[in-house]
């Protein structure tokens, strides 16, 4: 996903910033942590994605985490940086560091580190100006990073097209948001509402969306369409409250609106538990206890605790959605569009079934104690009971496999199936090929190898291949 992603970038003469390189898991102690982790781990987890990502996609800078990697800050990870990035993968593109991350600026620079940001400061330009008086360095490698970020500069200066149709682009991000949206239960078909029902809508997140994160990551929107502002437009009878009205008969379906607010999950900080805000835990209980049936809407970053939602009928988890997100909800809540997207994470049932939930971000050093054992490799393994699985959502639609078959090529694997859509909706499925260990001595049980989504009509059939 990453390497699609990338190439998009910079095919448009935008160039792309991977980050952050590398094992930068935690957010308590991000400026001084030190991340412990054995080198299997590190080889086959935590590097793994930016091997190919540099080997497949290019990108024109890395940028380096603030924290340490066993004992070595990772500006001037010999290992990280010059061994492996550059040396073994043949990374030629820029390496900077996160803002205010530099610690050493002549190790750094030996390490293979160009760029230190926000940079020209007084202490590096010193350091600099006596590692050369000292020997410590010299003119060429000052040179080598002074080349590759001539050549960054040379590649995209003044290339970017300014000619962005924000009007396009704020549909681009509806539609992405609505390819994305996650089904996490749909029981008696509760959804997609019908236009003629009467609908009550519940919950914070209706009128004050959550759409993107906190910290670094906010943007400036060019304008930010709610559930509520979709609902207008589109004319849905529909009333609000903030607080649950006593006569609910009166009402076809009712739709709650909650997630998690900026503060619950941000940079500079990690969480403390995996559950909703207790104001909104309370206005499910009193729906619960109240007889009703719901379906509730999820916005939120990362996995949460939906055991609250007891009388739910459909949970549809949109993520951050971005700025357009409001008219996803409209479209995915009634048809228009079939929900389609698959968790990337899984989610726990209680962060007491996390593996080391309770050493985790408490102090300076960050041991990796599960090794290799991260996500749903742990809980597939070990047989951990969970809320829902990595990889895991349901359609409004229905799809059917056939003519599974596969071919050895040399050293590689050619995967056929056939995919076809027997339900009511034009729909896509997301097919994910899982491979099994022959070993099973300290090796996860499963791993995602592969994975793909097909868009089809209502009857139509594809072949896929991996």
């Amino acid at each position: 996903m990453a390497i699609a992603e990338i190439k998009g970038i910079q095919d448009n003469n935008v160039g792309a910033c991977v980050k952050h390189y590398a094992l930068n898991n935690s957010e308590n102690y991000r400026f001084m942590s030190d991340s412990i982790c054995d080198i299997r781990a590190i080889r086959e987890i935590y590097l793994r994605q930016f091997e190919g990502i540099v080997k497949e996609a290019n990108p024109s800078c890395v940028m380096t985490s603030y924290n340490s990697i066993n004992s070595d800050f990772g500006s001037n990870n010999k290992y990280l940086i010059r061994d492996t990035l550059i040396n073994e993968w043949g990374y030629n593109g820029v390496v900077m560091t996160d803002w205010g991350a530099m610690h050493n600026r002549c190790d750094a620079l030996k390490a293979g580190l160009d760029l230190e940001m926000p940079g020209d400061t007084e202490i590096c330009r010193y350091q600099l100006k006596k590692g050369l008086d000292d020997g410590a360095i010299s003119i060429d490698d000052i040179n080598y990073s002074v080349k590759k970020i001539l050549e960054l500069v040379n590649k995209y200066y003044f290339k970017a097209l300014n000619n962005c149709n924000f009007e396009e682009n704020n549909t681009l991000a509806g539609e992405l948001a609505c390819d994305c949206a996650v089904l996490l239960k749909n029981d008696n078909k509760y959804l997609p509402l019908n236009k003629n029902e009467r609908i009550l809508a519940l919950g914070p997140m209706f009128k004050h969306m959550r759409y993107q994160g906190a910290g670094s990551s906010m943007i400036e929107p060019t304008k930010v369409t709610t559930p509520m502002d979709a609902f207008n437009l589109d004319n849905v009878k529909y009333d609000y409250f903030d607080s649950i009205p006593n006569d609910l008969s009166i009402y076809d379906k009712i739709v709650l609106f909650i997630g998690l607010p900026d503060e619950y999950e941000t940079e500079g900080r990690d969480r403390k538990n995996i559950l909703l805000p207790s104001n909104q835990i309370d206005m499910i209980n009193d729906l619960n206890n109240r007889g009703a049936y719901y379906s509730a809407v999820v916005f939120a970053g990362s996995s949460v605790s939906l055991a609250p939602l007891k009388n739910a009928q459909s949970i549809l988890y949109m993520g951050l959605p971005g700025q357009n997100g409001g008219a996803a909800v409209l479209k995915l809540l009634y048809g228009d569009v079939v929900p389609s997207g698959r968790l990337a994470e899984t989610w726990v049932n209680k962060i007491e079934d996390v593996p080391y939930y309770n050493e985790y971000s408490n102090s300076e050093i960050e041991a990796y104690r599960e090794s290799i054992f991260v996500g749903y490799r742990y809980y597939n393994t070990f047989n951990i009971p969970v809320q829902y699985p990595f990889g895991y959502g349901l359609s409004y639609s229905e799809f059917e496999y056939s003519n599974y078959n596969y071919e050895l090529n040399n050293d590689s694997i050619l995967i056929k199936l056939n995919v076809k859509n027997i339900g009511g909706y034009d729909a896509s499925d997301v097919i994910q090929i899982y491979v099994d260990s022959p070993n099973p001595d300290f090796k996860a049980k499963r791993e995602l190898k592969a994975f793909s989504k097909a868009y089809l009509k209502q009857g139509e059939e594809k072949e896929v291949l991996f």
